[in-house]
């Protein structure tokens, strides 16, 4: 069971014929169910291997789950419109294997999973829905490495069924073109004749700050789906596209137009974007640049990048909502302010004394080869969503949304209150501390440079805009040959001012340590000397200090450093 997750049962409604609805617990994996290290830092065999800056336990937080039986045996699924295939970290008892070794690549948000393995197939049950023959990539981890560092067991992707599934080209190359049993989850779904789409609700509990789970149906629409059937039907882009991916115009960001534009160059249209719908990418993804215009646009806001990943960070007020919607010709989706910044809940011990908000859209600084944006779970909380796999011809999108900004806005003044939220500390102090704790004289000085920084009230609880001034903020980052901290906006000489009195006291205090210690050796000297002769055998006098002996010199006359 997945640690801090919830549930709530959904049904799966197979169309107008007469079958038994299946039912999905679908749950939303909230935390890492282990410490969460960083897939590249672990060592790892070779059947499961991660490239790129990400960490795979911060991938899988938040993204939403499945149990379905394979072999007669649970799994724990990742759900996902990415993809069409699926696997898991080790076959069931029930499974019959097939000699198709392969290599699968698994690309995350911040990185790619590199997974080794065979081809396997037995009896699939979603809900009471049953495939008696599906094919799976069973991945060599008996160990349960996997299942460790991510709290699942593998994929069950619901992607387009064209999109040339791995498993199906590899069972088909060694059983020939008219085998079927290799064919996706999805598509042998689709074949039982219901029609060909499934429909996406994420849900939220009722304080809001949380998605209690969500609901999918497959051929059917739900009751209060039926505003959807009138929606605009998104095509694809390109038109043969294998993925859920769609033409995005323009942003617009507290009523500000920012336009985007696509790196893929000419294959596609000037002036958009093409954006990839995909639930398993946990808060979407956009340009490092195009991040930087949305967040940047919070008075207050501060922007840090991790010197060891390179990854942007953006330090944002808590109390301030920021107003985002995304453009698809002249149709608007706006999010919820709630669902575009997060309390940093993981942040540093350092700052655990107050409480500090982030961006929950993330950023990357990589080229994508077929997409420049994710939308994740955070736009897909704001629409009803309908994926047609082509029912009466090509594959398209429908997203309803009733969501008021008015309203939106008095739910996240609501639930971002100080009262509710605790003490906040300010962006700039914020980045200041984290150039800090990434900087080599944080590790000797850890314990006096932590307490002076987070118990200034002042420097806490002064007031936001110091930086960007209500524009886009200046970026902070650690010299990566260095280590050491760089400020990016010339703050260095007041701090020096700040702090140096603490400096000269502290070289003061040092300074006359060092007189009463020389003082002390040639006092001894002179009584050992005076006593050289009733005695061969030196012996010294310890310094009592608060109840506990601190020796200074050895049986010998040597200086004792504290602490050897």
């Amino acid at each position: 069971m997945i640690p801090s997750a919830s549930f709530v049962a959904t049904a799966l409604l197979l169309g107008g014929v007469a079958v038994n609805a299946a039912s999905i617990d679908l749950r939303q994996l909230k935390r890492s169910p282990t410490t969460g290290a960083p897939l590249t830092l672990r060592k790892r065999d070779s059947h499961l291997m991660g490239h790129g800056d990400g960490d795979i336990s911060t991938f899988m937080e938040g993204v939403y789950t499945a149990t379905v039986q394979l072999g007669g045996q649970d799994y724990n699924v990742v759900l996902t419109t990415g993809s069409s295939d699926m696997w898991v970290d080790t076959a069931p008892a029930e499974s019959e294997t097939w000699d198709y070794p392969m290599t699968f690549l698994y690309e995350y948000s911040n990185g790619t999973l590199t997974l080794e393995g065979t081809v396997a197939s037995a009896p699939l049950q979603l809900g009471t829905y049953r495939v008696e023959e599906q094919a799976f990539l069973d991945v060599d981890d008996k160990t349960h490495d996997f299942f460790k560092l991510a709290g699942v067991n593998g994929i069950l992707g619901l992607g387009l069924d064209r999109s040339n599934s791995t498993i199906d080209m590899a069972v088909k190359e060694k059983e020939g073109a008219e085998t079927t049993w290799g064919q996706s989850f999805i598509y042998n779904m689709f074949e039982t004749g219901i029609p060909k789409y499934i429909t996406l609700n994420l849900e939220r509990t009722e304080d809001l700050n949380e998605v209690s789970g969500g609901s999918i149906t497959i051929g059917e629409l739900p009751e209060h789906y039926e505003a959807i059937k009138d929606a605009p039907k998104i095509e694809l882009y390109p038109p043969t596209s294998p993925r859920w991916t769609i033409v995005v115009d323009k942003f617009e960001v507290g009523g500000e137009t920012v336009r985007v534009h696509s790196h893929l160059g000419a294959a596609h249209r000037a002036g958009v974007a093409l954006v990839e719908t995909d639930l398993a990418t946990p808060g979407g993804y956009l340009p490092t640049t195009l991040l930087d215009e949305v967040y940047g646009k919070i008075p207050g806001a501060a922007k840090w990048i991790n010197p060891a990943t390179n990854n942007t960070r953006w330090i944002v007020p808590c109390s301030h909502p920021l107003q985002l919607s995304y453009y698809v010709g002249e149709h608007e989706y706006p999010l919820h302010p709630l669902d575009l910044t997060r309390v940093w809940e993981e942040r540093p011990a350092d700052l655990q004394d107050y409480t500090v908000c982030v961006n929950t859209i993330s950023g990357y600084n990589d080229v994508k080869p077929d997409h420049d944006i994710s939308l994740g779970y955070s736009f897909l909380r704001n629409v009803h969503t309908l994926f047609d796999f082509g029912t009466n011809g090509n594959p398209y999108i429908q997203f309803y949304t009733e969501r008021d900004w008015t309203k939106s806005q008095e739910e996240f003044a609501l639930h971002r209150e100080p009262s509710k939220i605790g003490k906040e500390m300010n962006p700039d102090v914020v980045v200041d501390l984290l150039e800090k704790m990434n900087s080599p004289s944080h590790h000797h000085h850890q314990s006096g440079s932590a307490a002076t920084a987070t118990g200034s009230e002042p420097e806490a609880s002064r007031p936001t805009g110091s930086r960007n001034s209500g524009s886009r903020g200046s970026a902070r980052t650690g010299d990566a040959d260095s280590g050491g901290a760089v400020a990016g906006d010339g703050t260095d000489d007041g701090t020096l001012k700040k702090y140096m009195p603490v400096i000269l006291g502290l070289l003061g205090g040092n300074l006359l340590v060092g007189l009463v210690l020389i003082g002390l050796a040639i006092l001894n000297y002179v009584k050992r000397s005076g006593q050289a002769k009733k005695s061969g055998t030196p012996h010294y006098v310890p310094v009592m200090k608060d109840g506990d002996q601190q020796v200074l010199f050895d049986s010998d006359g040597s200086s004792k450093r504290y602490g050897s």
